[in-house]
């Protein structure tokens, strides 16, 4: 079967634009210059235009006829809401994973948590964040609940340069992923459970931190 070049393109487009959110460059709440941003990553309006529908679809961005394409405010009711939705899932899956599949994958899973930490650049480490995370439940048995995940995840990554741009929230995701792997080792499959679902809890109590201004309702454990 030939390879849909248009289709790389078009994904490629989209992470570029994913990674520009990220990194705070793209203004949240105003409508998008479409011929600013093409000429910015190099393409034509049409993989620009096909990738922002696909945004538009997964709930990044939103798509206003005649108007153009905008990207959506930050709202503390859609971390409330998204958060603890991937919290459950991702504990679910955990629960479908192959324990011997899980020890083999312990050495990258740290690497991975270990480069986030050591990252500088919001987008790489939303990207290690992603991968140490599928890395994780990459033996889940149950496919459509890693589907699941990820529609979730997609509009909520928009979120994440407030976390992931702070070091000190950094330094937490990387303790909280290796106590994941220090409960796994254990073959403490509950314990792990529990912590992934803190890890997800104090991202989401972070971000509602920075995005309002208030004291966090969580601390890391």
């Amino acid at each position: 079967m030939p390879i849909d070049r248009g289709s790389l393109l078009r994904e490629q487009v989209r992470e570029e634009i994913m990674d520009l959110l990220i990194a705070g460059r793209l203004p949240l709440g105003e409508r998008l210059n479409e011929v600013q941003l093409a000429n910015e990553l190099g393409v034509s309006r049409t993989p620009l235009r096909e990738a922002l529908s696909a945004l538009a679809r997964d709930g990044v961005v939103q798509s206003q006829p005649g108007k153009g394409f905008f990207l959506t405010n930050v709202t503390q009711q859609e971390l409330r809401d998204g958060y603890p939705i991937i919290a459950c899932l991702e504990r679910f899956a955990l629960r479908q994973c192959d324990i011997d599949s899980l020890m083999e994958n312990m050495d990258d899973l740290r690497r991975l948590a270990q480069e986030m930490a050591a990252s500088t650049d919001s987008a790489q480490s939303r990207r290690l964040d992603d991968e140490w995370h599928s890395k994780l439940l990459s033996s889940c048995s149950n496919h459509q609940v890693l589907t699941l995940i990820d529609s979730v995840k997609r509009p909520l990554n928009r979120f994440e340069h407030a976390y992931l741009s702070d070091p000190e929230g950094l330094a937490t995701s990387e303790r909280q992923h290796l106590a994941i792997l220090d409960a796994l080792a254990a073959r403490d499959l509950l314990r792990a459970e529990q912590e992934l679902e803190n890890n997800w809890t104090t991202g989401m109590y972070r971000l509602l931190e920075r995005i309002s201004g208030s004291e966090p309702n969580n601390s890391d454990n």
